[in-house]
């Protein structure tokens, strides 16, 4: 027992053990300092047509909290202090934008180098554009899938069921089948 005692006394008077214990002590605090937010992620968005912005806001079930910006001026600001992880600015011709499949480059994002949550927030905002564009790919598609012209009456039916069809798939867990197996043996 006083071996033990003498080894500890030897290995408590060497430097470098003070080091490593205050090393620890310290890692310890930073990690017990470490805390998640209690609400989501906050991200801005100005919507120059105020439909596809309004949408995103009203949009639940994301970790990220959309913020509505009435101006770009005060999104920029807002990222660059900090106050907002990310910022998207929205053009006023969204929806002739997918109606025309054309939407390369047309959102805009405002990121600050300090954090890399915007690069899940650009995923988000594209599943909720998707979700937002879907009327229009079913609008033209209708026509051409189902031989029919514009002025048909049963074209809206159609589009209208499709779109409570790919709401439902959107919605739930009805596409993927889960099917836990115990192989092991």
């Amino acid at each position: 027992m006083i071996r033990i005692l003498l080894q500890i006394k030897a290995t408590l008077k060497k430097r470098s053990t003070w080091v490593i214990l205050f090393s620890i002590a310290i890692l310890i605090y930073i990690i017990l300092a470490i805390r998640l937010p209690k609400e989501g992620y906050r991200v801005g968005v100005y919507d120059q047509s105020n439909d596809f912005g309004v949408y995103i806001c009203q949009k639940e079930g994301s970790v990220f909290e959309f913020v509505e910006y009435t101006s770009a001026d005060k999104l920029e600001q807002d990222t660059k202090r900090g106050q907002i992880e990310c910022g998207f600015i929205i053009p006023e011709d969204l929806e002739f934008s997918l109606s025309t499949n054309r939407m390369k480059g047309q959102i805009e994002y405002i990121y600050s180098p300090y954090t890399t949550k915007g690069e899940v927030a650009k995923e988000t905002i594209f599943r909720y554009l998707l979700e937002y564009g879907q009327r229009y790919t079913l609008s033209d598609s209708v026509g051409v899938v189902f031989n029919m012209n514009d002025s048909n009456a049963s074209k809206s039916q159609i589009i209208e069921e499709l779109l409570k069809k790919c709401g439902f798939y959107l919605e739930g867990n009805s596409i993927f089948k889960v099917d836990f197996r115990n192989d092991m043996k």
